[in-house]
């Protein structure tokens, strides 16, 4: 019985990104206050080209890195991971097949002390932001161990969970 669905989780804006967006608006705005204060008359439409550029540059290529979303699906017995920048580009992140997983369960189970040892490879693609037992999704954080070389951390919802739990018999523990 193969099952799907599909759930997606939003990256926390960090402080840092949200510094790197003000810096830049605020970069923008100074560039083009200054092209029209101290540029001659010939050389102001120059200099607002100038910023067209770097607004451009802003756009597609700094704003999408500080906003993510990770799109969790589940299908044929495997975990997709896209990765989601600013709601318009979608990249295939990573792809995790139950039959390599060793062990997915919540953050601070005791399931997970024997498999989380020096040299294992931690991926977060998790919301970042701190999760409540009582929040309205029943979302929790999870951790996944995957060929006992990797961690993943993943916030997943309850019946994303459930669908993980009934084709990976013995892996999934709730605890």
């Amino acid at each position: 019985m193969d099952d799907f669905i599909e759930y997606t989780v939003k990256k926390k804006t960090t402080n840092k990104q949200k510094l790197v967006r003000v810096l830049n608006w605020a970069l923008m705005v100074y560039m083009a206050i200054m092209s029209i204060i101290w540029l001659p008359p010939d050389f102001v439409m120059f200099g607002l080209f100038v910023v067209l550029i770097y607004w451009l540059i802003y756009h597609f290529f700094i704003y999408p890195m500080t906003d993510l979303e990770f799109d969790y699906i589940y299908c044929a017995k495997e975990i997709t991971i896209d990765k989601v920048m600013a709601r318009k580009k979608r990249k295939q992140f990573a792809v995790y097949d139950l039959e390599k997983m060793s062990v997915l369960a919540p953050l601070g189970s005791e399931k997970l002390k024997r498999y989380d040892l020096e040299g294992v490879k931690v991926v977060d693609l998790s919301s970042g932001t701190d999760i409540e037992e009582g929040n309205e999704m029943g979302e929790k954080r999870y951790v996944m161990f995957y060929d006992t070389k990797t961690k993943v951390i993943l916030d997943l919802s309850p019946e994303f969970v459930k669908i993980i739990q009934n084709n990976a018999l013995g892996k999934v523990y709730l605890d």
